[in-house]
């Protein structure tokens, strides 16, 4: 519950900055200040979580004016303890350095905030003190007493625990310098602590680098890393199903090390802590998050949890390839039921990989790294499932004597080769946007399929050769057949191979079509914005995959063709306006930086008066002003036909040109719902 002062060692700028953005947006200057020297890196890192502030203000939608900045009172004495200094507060508390005189010892002593002193807040309030006050155990920060205090703004339940002089997990790792197995025992003493509340039938559910702290000096034997923040943890035995979205919407935890079941805002139990703890590690052996959501907005970030696979460790730090991804794999799992039974499970695994003995996540089977290579790949589970039968029968086979080495091999290179269609299946949805960053993939999954196709022949003779013998097993047939059969279908006329040939050929010549070879257009556009008034001074970027198609007459405002999506309009000497054509590009508009406001001014209205819709209860905040960067945006809708030539195909039931009947009225079919992102941002393509 404190900060991080005089950290041992040197620690990263990336590391405090990752550490300030996790915390709550009225602590991250502050802590910046105290973290970092004055200077360019300083002033760099504070207007970053400036940033991150104002965009998380904006997507909070409060529901009533706040008239000024809470600022947490300092009074003397809290209860019997003395109040020393405010160590910080968040949304729903403010901590406070305090001391007891009998004993004699410092502690932290939290205060739910005036504002949070009703509802929700408060609940989850008075439920960490209930938690807290159930559960002893040497990792987690204990209570010591609660009660209330009076301020001058009513009643205001509070709770002492004991001060932990020490720094978040990640900051202490790097600051200490800890090896790949420091860092890993640190994991182990945290999931020990865990399993310890889960077996009290508690659940934390906001587990993050920042709700573990590390002492700065441990006697030897004693835990090192204490937990806290137990504001959003559950009882496990509650009789109701509980969710972790509130009725408001808001999602409770952190997006960074989150479950995909939580953010789903689904039933949750222990195994959700055991995620968290699985992306703590990854993030401590990797320096990335197993999810990318850093520099996400939250709505997107939200839908990259819920949907999305963590990354291979491996991809960041081949050395993890092996048991420590493979414990990682099965930590960070998408479904629940794929990890760990229990954080006491991941704890133990984590131990015998410190050992040098076998773990649970990797077996030590013969043909392991087939099954390990396909569990990666979740829309592969009818694959799997085969595979792991058919690797029990072909190692019973191989004991049994049955079957000579050769044979053997032979079979094994089926099942390598079933895992690899299965992941290029997977992968053919993948590849986009047509790019010229893209390309590297694409050639390097048509160089994956061009080895299935060599090696066609030969698997057809080792069929031919295998299944003469009668002895020979007829489910290890149908799979071979399978595999014949699925190396076909990828290079068949109209197939996977030929569609992602087809992209990477469009993506290869794309930056020359839209960029190279129209520099005069880009030139003459960038002119026109740097002397619009409109745009204030922008410098234009060319960007791939876009044509200048010159600007509206109307508005003035640049226009842009989307080059893959259809012919590039040519606009008229008089300079007309540009229409929707069959078989047209989708057009893009360049809209200018501006301040814009979004919300409601109740105060400027009778209630009475107000539309149905906009009632003083409606969800609508007051008015916020933000800013926006130079963006382009759609003018049209995209057509059939443009998601077609996109594509490649077109999964409506109602093609162009079908009509039908809804409520009696005669309306054309229309493609709601879709959005195709036909132009990839980076840092050096942006209008900036």
């Amino acid at each position: 519950m404190t900060q991080a002062h005089d950290l041992p060692g040197p620690v990263s700028y990336r590391a405090i900055l990752h550490a300030a953005l996790d915390r709550p947006p009225a602590e991250r200057r502050r802590f910046l200040v105290e973290h970092l020297p004055p200077g360019p890196e300083l002033d760099e890192a504070i207007a970053l979580v400036e940033q991150a502030n104002d965009l998380g203000r904006f997507l909070e939608q409060p529901r009533e004016r706040v008239p000024e900045p809470f600022r947490p009172a300092l009074p003397e004495t809290i209860g019997e303890y003395r109040v020393l200094r405010l160590l910080g507060f968040g949304s729903n508390g403010v901590v406070y350095l305090a001391q007891q005189s009998a004993p004699d010892r410092s502690v932290a002593l939290k205060l739910l905030r005036m504002d949070q002193a009703t509802g929700a807040g408060a609940d989850r309030f008075d439920r960490e003190i209930a938690l807290l006050a159930r559960l002893s155990h040497p990792g987690i920060v204990p209570v010591f007493a609660s009660g209330f205090v009076e301020l001058g703004h009513g009643r205001q339940p509070w709770f002492a625990m004991e001060f932990v002089d020490g720094a978040p997990l990640n900051v202490f790792a790097e600051a200490a310098g800890l090896n790949q197995r420091g860092r890993i025992e640190l994991v182990v003493e945290v999931a020990r602590a865990v399993a310890y509340a889960h077996a009290q039938g508690v659940v934390h559910r906001d587990l993050k680098p920042e709700n573990v702290l590390v002492l700065r000096e441990s006697s030897s034997g004693a835990s090192r890393v204490r937990v806290l923040d137990f504001g959003v943890a559950r009882l496990v035995s509650e009789s109701e199903l509980f969710h972790t979205l509130t009725i408001t919407g808001q999602v409770l935890g952190t997006l960074s090390y989150m479950a995909p079941e939580q953010a789903r805002g689904g039933v949750i139990d222990a195994r959700a802590d055991q995620f968290a703890l699985g992306a703590i590690l990854f993030e401590l052996l990797t320096g990335e998050l197993p999810l990318a959501v850093r520099g996400r907005s939250t709505l997107e970030a939200l839908r990259i949890v819920a949907d999305g696979e963590a990354a291979s460790a491996s991809r960041f730090v081949t050395a993890l390839a092996g048991d420590l991804e493979a414990i990682l794999a099965m930590a960070l799992a998408s479904e629940p039921n794929r990890r760990y039974p229990s954080v006491a499970d991941f704890a133990d695994d984590l131990e015998r990989q410190l050992a040098g003995r076998p773990t649970v996540a990797r077996p030590p089977v013969a043909l392991g790294r087939l099954v390990r290579l396909v569990r990666r790949h979740p829309l592969a589970t009818l694959v799997v499932t085969a595979l792991l039968v058919l690797a029990g029968i072909v190692s019973t086979i191989i004991v049994d004597a049955r079957l000579d080495e050769a044979r053997a091999r032979r079979i094994a290179a089926w099942f390598e080769d079933l895992a690899l269609v299965a992941r290029l299946e997977e992968e053919v949805d993948t590849l986009w946007p047509i790019h010229s960053t893209r390309v590297d993939a694409m050639e390097n999954w048509l160089r994956d399929a061009g080895g299935l196709e060599d090696r066609l022949e030969r698997h057809r003779a080792a069929l031919a050769t295998l299944t003469s013998s009668a002895s020979f097993p007829g489910s290890i047939a149908t799979q071979g057949q399978a595999l014949i059969d699925r190396i076909q279908g990828l290079a068949a006329p109209g197939g996977p191979v030929e569609v992602i040939r087809g992209r990477c050929a469009r993506a290869a010549a794309l930056l020359h079509q839209t960029v190279t070879a129209r520099a005069d257009e880009w030139t003459a556009a960038r002119e026109r914005v740097a002397v619009n008034p409109q745009y204030k001074g922008l410098a234009l970027v060319p960007e791939e995959g876009l044509v200048p198609v010159g600007p509206d007459p109307t508005s003035g405002l640049e226009e842009f063709a989307a080059f893959v999506t259809g012919e590039v309009p040519v606009r008229s000497l008089e300079g007309d306006a540009i229409q929707p054509a069959l078989g047209g590009a989708l057009i893009f508009v360049l809209i200018p930086a501006d301040d814009y406001s979004i919300g409601f001014d109740r105060s400027a209205y009778d209630p009475d008066t107000l539309p149905h819709n906009l009632k003083v209860d409606d969800h609508l905040g007051p008015p916020f002003v933000f800013h926006l960067d130079a963006y382009f945006i759609s003018k049209f809708e995209l057509t059939q036909d443009q998601y077609e030539r996109i594509s490649g195909g077109n999964p409506s039931s109602n093609t162009p040109g079908k009509t039908f009947f809804t409520a009696g009225l005669l309306t054309c079919t229309r493609f709601w719902g879709l959005f195709v992102e036909l132009v990839p941002w980076s840092g050096n393509n942006s209008c900036n």
